[in-house]
């Protein structure tokens, strides 16, 4: 191997490689490795915290329903009406025109709820006013309906006093038909008992659950590229799903059997013993979290808000991270490389000097000097001495030179 590949000057500059690309590399992998780690663990967080304010708003707004119908209960004009229609048990109805006006006055104001009603001892509707459009609506007697065997009416007889019911939030049912186009509802009902503890009816608030369930998703992260972010019951039913054709599947609702437990059973069963997971849709991988909304005193009834995010998203935006720090990394090694070539080449001239100079005393040729070199090194000092010891010898020749001439 030639003797220029192993100079002074590429020895250093190998010398530097050496000690500087597996620093460089090392870095940026464990830069790469501490960053996909800590953006996966804080996007997680983020999720985490987003449905966690999404569960919140759900549990908000059942526990205002439930004050709010506990105010209703107490109202003198409402348990009025309620002692005063609960004798009459066929149609028509005597309407009730103050107890109207003060539900749709609390509609109105309220802006939450679809509809509010008031049942006799036999599930009777007696006193009905529907808000649509932000426009109440007081249902004549002749269109009132009997709910006595709906499911909540039921459960209101059971009701002590001060107790309430949510319901599942299900289809509404217009004369035991499912109202087109389709609206789910959520039902807060309460019994209502006169001074000696009968049974005189329920008050039912009817909270339109599509903006409830919208606006629990807007709280949710927004910025995640073909993710999606799914709402289930129990059981697995969509109530909220991209592919509208996917919701209300259950057997209560229209029966479709479109259910997450039949899309994704390791998805579904992973909510049900709380965990989180990957699943794979379409052949992509996605990763889920998800957060239990308990509205039911029922702990095994739940709302199981999930968002799936893919992972080649997370991926993505890891390495937009890495990007950050690895580019200015790998420039800051390749300038570092270009100050130790500049630094070994200043040393290989520097010694190349000093060689050449030693050549020529080497020939005879004394009067050779070492250029002044710069810097106030250890090379500098030497090419000093080095002259100093050439004059010394050129001197002391000089002087042998006469003598012998003499």
């Amino acid at each position: 191997m030639s003797k220029t590949f192993w100079s002074i000057r590429n020895k250093l500059a190998m010398m530097m490689l050496i000690t500087l690309l597996p620093a460089t590399l090392g870095g940026a992998f464990l830069v790469i490795d501490f960053f996909n780690d800590h953006y996966n663990t804080d996007i997680a967080r983020k999720e985490l915290l987003a449905l966690n304010a999404s569960k919140n708003y759900l549990q908000y707004v059942v526990n205002t329903s439930q004050q709010d119908l506990e105010l209703l209960t107490q109202i003198p004009q409402v348990r009025e009406a309620v002692a005063t229609l609960s004798g009459y048990l066929e149609a028509p109805f005597p309407q009730n025109p103050e107890l109207e006006k003060l539900f749709a006055h609390f509609l109105k104001t309220r802006k939450l709820y679809d509809q509010i009603r008031l049942l006799n001892g036999d599930g009777q509707e007696v006193c009905r006013v529907n808000l649509n459009n932000g426009n109440t609506e007081i249902v004549s007697p002749e269109n009132l309906q009997n709910k006595g065997s709906r499911y909540y009416f039921q459960v209101a007889k059971e009701l002590s006093s001060g107790e309430f019911y949510v319901s599942p939030i299900d289809l509404n049912r217009e004369h035991g038909r499912i109202e087109r186009p389709l609206k789910p509802m959520l039902r807060i009902t309460s019994p209502v008992y006169d001074r000696d503890g009968s049974f005189l009816g329920a008050l039912v608030l009817n909270l339109y659950a599509r903006p409830l369930l919208q606006t629990a998703i807007s709280r949710t992260l927004a910025d995640i590229n073909d993710g999606l972010l799914i709402i289930t019951d129990q059981d697995g039913y969509y109530l909220d799903h991209p592919d509208t054709a996917k919701q209300w599947g259950g057997p209560t609702d229209l029966n479709t059997g479109e259910s997450l437990a039949r899309d994704h059973p390791e998805l579904f069963q992973s909510i049900q013993s709380g965990t989180s997971t990957e699943t794979n849709i379409n052949g992509e991988p996605y990763r889920t979290v998800t957060v239990l909304a308990h509205l039911w005193p029922n702990r095994s009834q739940y709302l199981a808000v999930t968002q799936l995010a893919p992972v080649t998203f997370l991926h993505g935006h890891a390495y937009e991270s890495i990007k950050k720090v690895v580019i200015p990394l790998l420039m800051i090694a390749f300038i570092a490389g270009l100050v130790a070539l500049y630094l070994g080449r200043n040393i290989s001239n520097r010694v190349t000097l000093l060689r050449n100079a030693v050549d020529q005393f080497a020939r005879g040729r004394l009067s050779a000097r070492i250029p002044e070199m710069s810097g106030g090194d250890e090379l500098s000092t030497l090419g000093s001495q080095v002259n100093s010891m050439a004059t010394s010898l050129e001197s002391l020749y000089q002087d042998l030179e006469s003598q012998v001439a003499q």
